[in-house]
């Protein structure tokens, strides 16, 4: 298994767990459950953004980060980071759930829009 493939298992975990510790009375074995996954997949992106850049210079770490500013990949990074940030899904006429970012129909089982990508949050109370 790769690092990636680590990361994207470990973060389908975390949005199991962040379910069951959402519900009525949660066994506080979820909470942490929840705690210690954030924690892994945070550590896990550290080191894969260390092993990119270890070997660079300030200077040069500086210089890609200005290259990488122009062509905007900051900007797309930021873009990326919001659409996994889960969205309250949106009831609709009788109850459609719909995509909070794009209007597009959502079935109780997507964890992402698969129209736009985005990360759906489904945990109960304040649906938008």
């Amino acid at each position: 298994m790769t690092e990636k493939e680590c990361i994207n298992q470990l973060e389908s975990l975390l949005d199991n767990s962040r379910s069951m510790a959402a519900g009525e009375d949660p066994d506080e074995i979820w909470k942490k459950d929840t705690e210690a996954l954030e924690m892994a997949i945070k550590v896990l992106k550290e080191k894969q953004w260390y092993e990119l850049i270890k070997d660079m210079t300030i200077e040069e770490v500086t210089e890609a980060l200005y290259e990488y500013s122009q062509i905007g990949v900051i900007e797309k990074l930021q873009e990326l980071k919001e659409r996994d940030t889960p969205k309250k899904i949106e009831l609709i006429n009788g109850g459609i759930s719909v995509c909070p970012e794009c209007g597009a129909k959502v079935n109780r089982c997507y964890a992402f829009c698969k129209d736009c990508g985005q990360k759906l949050d489904w945990s109960e109370g304040d649906i938008g």
